[in-house]
């Protein structure tokens, strides 16, 4: 047990240190005036003016946006292709099912006419 919040401490402290955080809209807020510049320079966001904690943090937010809806768009393009392939496989095998019925429809009549003639004759 204590070994375990061992790791878990050093693996936070580690992590924190390393400046790899995840940016996202729900931390971004936590960014000081030096690490929001510092995203701006990493992600090609054309610096604001005049450059403050505030702009760069409006800044960061309004590429932050874009890129949660670029996501978004892309994932929704994703599932409308699958949505489509679905349709088309089901739209397959309906048509399968009813060439099938079409075909046994056929020879149970052809049978009933054979029957017929068999009697008749």
């Amino acid at each position: 047990m204590n070994r375990t919040i061992v790791v878990l401490f050093v693996n936070w402290y580690y992590a924190g240190m390393s400046g790899e955080a995840t940016l996202s809209l729900e931390s971004v807020h936590e960014l000081s005036t030096y690490e929001l510049r510092q995203t701006c320079e990493k992600n090609g966001i054309p610096l604001p003016e005049p450059v403050n904690g505030s702009t760069l943090l409006q800044a960061v937010i309004s590429w932050l946006v874009k890129k949660q809806r670029e996501s978004e768009r892309i994932t929704s393009e994703d599932l409308e292709a699958d949505r489509k392939a679905i349709r088309e496989r089901l739209a397959r095998e309906k048509a399968q099912r009813k060439a099938a019925a079409l075909e046994r429809s056929r020879k149970r009549r052809e049978e009933e006419e054979q029957r017929a003639r068999e009697a008749a004759a």
